[in-house]
């Protein structure tokens, strides 16, 4: 009977990997058993680990091909009051870290359309979506749009580069859309999220606010 002793180097193996063990008979051909109640051997590589921060941005900061016009903080987007005709724009930056073997990907979504808090009333939407963005515009017989727009300009699924050219806002919905995506492990990669809103006469007078919920996870 004999014992041996093995040391284990990781060199490139898949992070939360399993990766199981026997000995193999080269005489016989063929993997030696193991006896009655015992198991091969195994261990799991390194786990995933992925950090996400949300960080706002100052006025006058330019980012995806726009500059904003207020300042905004991890938790909130206040665009303030707006005058009619003017546009206000605000952006969020997102942070990631990950070992993730192919990288991550982040999520947005709305709660809600923005609504004012005392009456029913909303502000519209732009006419681009998250998989076709478009120019910002309010549409025909609205008073008032919001949209979002992305600085990555490489994104994981869809056109990957739907977000590259200036002014191409996306609406927000129910619906995780992504807006950030590596496909390799980073170190503090940062992302913009720029928010932008504009109300024509017609929009009714009051607050309007809805929430925003970013996802973050690990690609394996």
């Amino acid at each position: 009977t004999t014992e041996y002793e093995f040391t284990i180097k990781n060199y490139g193996a898949a992070y939360d990997g399993v990766y199981y063990f026997r000995l193999y008979d080269t005489v016989a051909g063929q993997a030696v058993t193991t006896d009655t109640g015992k198991t091969y051997p195994s261990l799991t590589a390194n786990e995933t680990t992925l950090t996400f921060t949300i960080g706002g941005l100052s006025s006058g900061v330019t980012t995806a091909g726009t500059t904003t016009t207020f300042t905004t903080t991890g938790t909130t987007v206040p665009f303030g009051e707006i005058a009619t005709t003017t546009q206000a724009l605000g952006a969020q930056r997102l942070t990631v870290t990950t070992n993730a073997n192919y990288g991550y990907t982040v999520y947005v979504s709305e709660s809600q359309q923005l609504q004012s808090t005392i009456y029913t009333t909303t502000i519209g939407k732009v006419s681009g979506t998250n998989s076709t963005p478009a120019a910002f515009a309010i549409s025909g017989g609205a008073t008032g749009a919001y949209g979002y727009q992305t600085s990555d300009s490489s994104l994981g699924t869809g056109t990957v580069d739907r977000f590259s050219a200036a002014n191409k806002f996306a609406e927000l919905d129910t619906t995780l859309r992504e807006v950030a995506y590596n496909s390799d492990p980073v170190t503090s990669e940062a992302t913009d999220i720029v928010y932008k809103l504009q109300v024509a006469d017609l929009q009714e007078a009051g607050n309007y606010s809805t929430t925003i919920t970013y996802v973050a996870t690990p690609v394996f």
